[in-house]
């Protein structure tokens, strides 16, 4: 259990990026190479995750292609990362035999878990990786320039006509290049607060002394890049430009059931109220009925006796006249 919440705790970085509430599309390539590495760098040899010439860790892609089933690539089930408490439950094993065969069980689940995310992970996209030129904090990086030709050339296919661009791919490309060349020597505030799209919007309302608009195209392409979605179902619910709309128009659907709902019970108040009203005037036309039928037999009787005491009299008169 132990060991299963250290491993979870890998992962937390990288799902609550996924959950954020800003543009995450220009920064998932270098996040799934940091998750890549902090699970592999716990049972594989950091020689196999640097470069040769730095000690910096590799890119997404190179870490994917990492053959964790290859032994010399793998560090001793003794040198392995298990986390603290783990390690010590570990520890408090009598059998070196048990112990042994633990730590090779945990071995097993990290080759498992990484096997996973190199055959799912999206880090063989090149669109990705390109796209990581609009982050601010690369922009003055070489590869950048190819890297934006690239997603210039990949848009421009796709929308061309639309109010992005009129221009065919080729010269659309080249526009988009010299503006992020004028964009790299730009004196800029990089504002730790303004997230990417908030950036690119300031970028796109820079002018030059013409009062003209500076990156007008490259702002345009950058917030239309940042406002992609990544892929991922459920963690997309969380895309900042998603969840606004969804948001909305989960209140307008809950507003629309609670008018439907007001109205369904109030008709059905209607209902009710016409029925015991109904109820009502039956029971008082039964009673009508009632008396009516009372008085009727009362009236019916009187009458008889009536006639019978008339009868009596008249036969009376009769017999005293003879």
């Amino acid at each position: 259990m132990n060991f299963a919440i250290h491993l979870a705790d890998l992962f937390e970085g990288y799902l609550i990026l996924l959950q954020s509430s800003k543009p995450v599309i220009h920064i998932i390539y270098s996040a799934i190479g940091d998750l890549l590495f902090s699970i592999m760098s716990s049972f594989v040899k950091l020689t196999c995750l640097t470069t040769d010439t730095r000690k910096v860790r590799k890119d997404a892609q190179a870490l994917g292609a990492v053959n964790v089933e290859e032994t010399q690539n793998l560090l001793s089930i003794h040198k392995i990362d298990y986390g603290k408490a783990a390690l010590r439950e570990i520890g408090s094993l009598e059998s070196k035999t048990n112990l042994d065969a633990v730590k090779t069980e945990i071995k097993l689940c990290y080759q498992d878990v990484t096997l996973y995310l190199q055959k799912n992970l999206p880090y063989k996209l090149s669109i990705l990786k390109d796209l990581q030129c609009f982050h601010k904090t690369n922009r003055l990086k070489e590869v950048s320039v190819l890297a934006v030709r690239r997603v210039a050339t990949k848009v421009a296919e796709v929308l061309h006509g639309t109010n992005l661009t009129d221009l065919n791919k080729d010269r659309y490309a080249d526009e988009i290049v010299r503006q992020f060349n004028m964009y790299q020597t730009e004196d800029i505030n990089l504002d730790e607060e303004l997230d990417s799209y908030s950036f690119w919007r300031m970028i796109g309302g820079m002018k030059d002394q013409q009062n003209h608009l500076k990156f007008d195209d490259l702002s345009k392409l950058a917030r239309t890049c940042l406002t992609l979605c990544h892929g991922n179902a459920a963690p997309e619910r969380g895309f900042s430009f998603n969840v606004e709309k969804q948001q909305r128009e989960f209140s307008e659907r809950q507003k629309q059931k609670e008018i439907e709902n007001a109205a369904a019970q109030k008709q059905i108040k209607e209902k009710i109220s016409e029925v015991q009203s109904l109820e009502n005037q039956i029971e008082e036309e039964t009673l009508k009925l009632a008396v009516a039928d009372n008085l009727i037999e009362e009236g019916t009787g009187s009458l008889s006796s009536l006639l019978l005491t008339n009868g009596a009299l008249n036969k009376s008169s009769v017999m005293k006249a003879q």
